[in-house]
């Protein structure tokens, strides 16, 4: 890949990453992220693997169960809140990515962290 090539990717990435942390809480779509980047989706989808290894969704899903693991060591809300928080719809789906990122429920990594 040329040098060209690879600092588009990476500010294609970087800039895919802050529309994410800004809107992290809300369903994923890799419409609305292409969208509003102003490019197409297939070529956000490859530069942004290219760039960092991951896909957007599981970018997605690692910037909302690290802000639900803060909200975990230094709140005392239900997970279930927090998963909402963090725009799960359901705790069930909550607990499935959360365990698949941390190797552990969120229960457990709250009690694992007192």
């Amino acid at each position: 890949m040329s040098k060209g090539h690879q600092d588009a990717c990476q500010e294609i990435a970087g800039r895919a990453k802050e529309y994410i942390e800004e809107h992290y809480t809300e369903k994923f779509s890799l419409d609305a992220v292409a969208d509003a980047l102003y490019i197409n989706k297939i070529y956000l989808s490859k530069s942004f693997k290219k760039a960092t290894g991951s896909t957007l969704l599981a970018y997605h899903n690692m910037t909302r169960c690290s802000r639900a693991a803060e909200m975990l060591s230094s709140s005392d809300l239900h997970v279930e809140i927090i998963g909402s928080m963090v725009g799960y719809v359901t705790p069930s789906h909550f607990a499935k990515v959360f365990r698949s990122i941390y190797g552990c429920s969120p229960s457990e990594y709250r009690a694992s962290i007192r």
